[in-house]
């Protein structure tokens, strides 16, 4: 049987704790407009992805720039996850948008439109929506990152027609 740390040895561990408050520090200086508990899920997901790849920790180098490696790097991803967000959020300029609270009524109008997408995109479309890759998506499909595009691109298609539709209703309807 197997230990739940794999055979990690405990001088990792201890220098992984005692870089804990210079890791606090750099998450401070990453996001120093970013509320606390924002930088302390950064400094969380740093400690998880050492935990994780504890193995690729060369012994004769110093842990800290290791550490701070891996901080930076997710830190960068998350930077990018929410650049392609925001680039995928639906252009709205154009349109009056008023906020209320969710109701079945959306939760209905949601499902209309997403029926309008193929059964096998809706997930995909989904996820691009909320900041993943396309490498991500593909990954997981099993495809090329371009074909993973492709098919967000034409789910995308649907769901505009889908919108376009329904404002022709409604129009129509008032």
């Amino acid at each position: 049987m197997t230990p739940a740390n794999d055979n990690r040895p405990a001088e990792f561990d201890a220098q992984l704790l005692a870089y804990t408050p210079a890791l606090k520090k750099l998450a401070a200086k990453l996001l120093p407009t970013s509320p606390h508990c924002e930088r302390e899920d950064l400094l969380q997901a740093t400690l998880l992805r050492a935990l994780e790849r504890w193995q690729s920790y060369q012994p004769g180098n110093s842990p800290y720039t290791w550490l701070q490696f891996l901080m930076r790097g997710i830190n960068q991803d998350a930077i990018s996850k929410a650049r392609t967000a925001a680039k995928h959020r639906p252009e709205l300029l154009h349109r009056a948008v008023r906020r209320t609270p969710p109701n079945q009524e959306h939760a209905t109008d949601v499902s209309l439109v997403l029926s309008r997408v193929p059964w096998n995109r809706v997930d995909d479309i989904v996820a691009i929506g909320m900041g993943a890759f396309y490498r991500e998506t593909a990954a997981e499909r099993g495809i090329s990152v371009e074909r993973a595009r492709q098919r967000v691109e034409t789910a995308r298609a649907a769901l505009a027609k889908a919108a376009n539709d329904a404002d022709t209703r409604r129009a129509l309807a008032a």
